[in-house]
């Protein structure tokens, strides 16, 4: 009998302090390398579900793992895009910044005197999605991650989020 279940799909790029750099997620499964834990991502298999699981996504959301520099908060989105591919077919394609969740960190802070600074972060509730993208078992997928714009820090981790119904048969 299958059972449905409300389910994330997530993987992690880390964009770094260089221009033009493509991640392609969901092609390794959590627990293949040291690096793929549970925190990181929980892709079920590389690039592709297990036969016997279909995933509906109905909603999309990214956001960043730490709490960015101001100037950082702002190149992650630049020039940035995500694409999905299903069966090697784009599904969809979108700038970063419209995909934005959970990133408005806010505040205010005093370094020195002459140092005040606001903290703030693109506003944002993901991508709901009229019409889901369906992820059939053992069909290929991918999302890209498109980083556009040299961040200042080193790493900056980026999360993506499919949510929706994970049904097993």
């Amino acid at each position: 009998m299958p059972s449905n279940l409300s389910y994330d799909l997530y993987d992690t790029a880390n964009f770094t302090n260089s221009a033009s750099n493509l991640f392609s997620l969901f092609q390794s499964a959590q627990g293949s390398a040291a690096t793929l834990t549970k925190a990181f991502t929980n892709s079920r298999g590389a690039g592709q579900l297990p036969q016997n699981e279909d995933f509906s996504a109905d909603w999309l959301g990214v956001f960043l793992d730490e709490i960015p520099s101001l100037a950082d908060a702002s190149a992650v989105w630049r020039d940035s895009y995500c694409e999905v591919r299903v069966n090697d077919e784009t599904v969809l394609l979108t700038p970063l910044r419209r995909l934005a969740a959970l990133n408005s960190y806010s505040g205010h802070f005093t370094q020195a005197v002459a140092a005040d600074a606001a903290g703030i972060g693109l506003q944002g509730m993901g991508l709901a999605l009229a019409i889901p993208i369906m992820i059939p078992g053992g069909t290929a997928f991918r999302v890209d991650l498109f980083q556009g714009t040299a961040l200042a820090v080193a790493t900056q981790a980026v999360r993506f989020v499919m949510s929706g119904t994970l049904v097993r048969n």
